[in-house]
């Protein structure tokens, strides 16, 4: 029976929960017909057919939906998470210094109207007011059901309603930014400033929130909870990504201990097997934190590092210390800091696990083996 159900996913608006839900699967599918999002090897958005106006007739009867999310707190969202992420920042003409020179990047700007209409990730195409109107148009006729991130829980209500698709009551949420500001944390000043930016999103949004607020009242009941576990997206992270990457501004410090990083990755996923993503960052800040100490013992840097750790009862709290404290230690003298640059050594005799695991294999740690 074919499948009637387009999901079209444009990044962070919380799509990856929703397409995870939808295929009872761990984490996101690759896109294809029935789901739309960016392309693997070009981040080129895979949406375009859909709001061409030549193609409505081939989509009447299907059920296309998506999510729209304020347009603010998206850019803030994806600057966080696609910070570290080079096959993606790398597409800026130049990586922003900040979340300021970020969301002031002209790349940046209406890419929920852009995505849509099939632009790349950060595409050198400016978002025109044609692109937009062609969007609404085609939300319009075909129809397409829009859904609202801030309004989440009644949207999966409206798109069960639409769809048919059953979601499970609990649901887990993905792509959850391990360190990031609140939208709340911004000045009215700034937030202002990203929306007239992004000026055609905000059209979008806005005409479309309208509409959608016209018909929630019917699905204020709905129930589903959503599970808030960072640490269950601590082993995607991990699979292509240094764990330091996300709160560790110092790059060169990781660079220098890439191969310790990446042998600390390996000893603890693939060879001890441990499938606790607190335990998991608990042993990698211990791991860290012991290494520094044999490699410059009662070292002004250990001293130092060693007291921001234990700040905290947390492992995720504690690796964000961790990595402020370093990027803090070399930024106050750079020069006298040089010979702490020195790379350490894993001495896996250190790492005790504080309960038994089973054994297995992970792949596809830091590009693979």
């Amino acid at each position: 029976m074919e499948n009637k159900n387009i999901f079209v996913h444009i990044p962070k608006t919380g799509g990856t929960t929703i397409n995870t839900a939808m295929n009872n699967v761990y984490w996101q599918t690759e896109p294809d017909f029935n789901y739309r999002h960016l392309a693997l090897k070009t981040k080129i958005s895979t949406s375009a057919d859909i709001f061409n106006p030549s193609n409505y007739d081939r989509y009447q009867g299907y059920n296309i939906f998506m999510m729209l999310r304020e347009p603010a707190d998206r850019i803030m969202s994806e600057y966080y998470f696609l910070r570290e992420r080079k096959e993606y920042i790398n597409l800026l003409n130049k990586p922003p210094v900040d979340f300021d020179d970020y969301y002031k990047k002209p790349q940046t700007h209406n890419y929920m109207v852009g995505f849509l209409v099939g632009k790349r990730i950060y595409d050198t195409k400016p978002t025109t007011r044609k692109d937009l109107e062609a969007v609404i148009d085609a939300i319009d006729k075909l129809p397409i059901h829009v859904g609202i991130f801030e309004y989440f829980r009644e949207s999966l209500g409206y798109f069960k309603d639409k769809t048919s698709i059953e979601w499970a009551r609990n649901l887990s949420a993905k792509r959850m930014t391990f360190n990031r500001p609140s939208i709340n944390d911004l000045s009215e000043e700034t937030k202002q400033d990203i929306l007239n930016l992004n000026s055609l999103d905000q059209e979008l949004y806005v005409y479309c929130r309208n509409k959608f607020e016209a018909t929630k009242s019917k699905y204020d009941s709905y129930k589903v909870n959503f599970q808030l576990n960072k640490y269950d997206h601590i082993f995607p992270y991990m699979s292509k990504t240094c764990l330091f990457e996300f709160c560790l501004d110092n790059k060169h410090y990781i660079k220098q201990n890439f191969l310790f990083f990446k042998d600390l990755t390996f000893y603890l996923i693939k060879d001890l097997d441990i499938k606790d993503g607190k335990i998991l960052v608990q042993l990698w800040n211990q791991s860290v934190l012991d290494s520094i100490k044999k490699s410059f013992p009662d070292s002004e840097f250990y001293n130092e590092i060693s007291a921001a750790h234990g700040t905290s009862d947390e492992p995720l709290k504690q690796l964000i210390n961790l990595g402020e404290s370093i990027n803090e230690f070399f930024k106050k003298d750079p020069k006298a800091s040089k010979k702490f640059y020195k790379a350490m050594d894993l001495d896996k005799e250190k790492i005790v696990v504080p309960k038994e695991e089973k054994k297995g294999f992970f792949s596809n740690l830091f590009g693979g083996k």
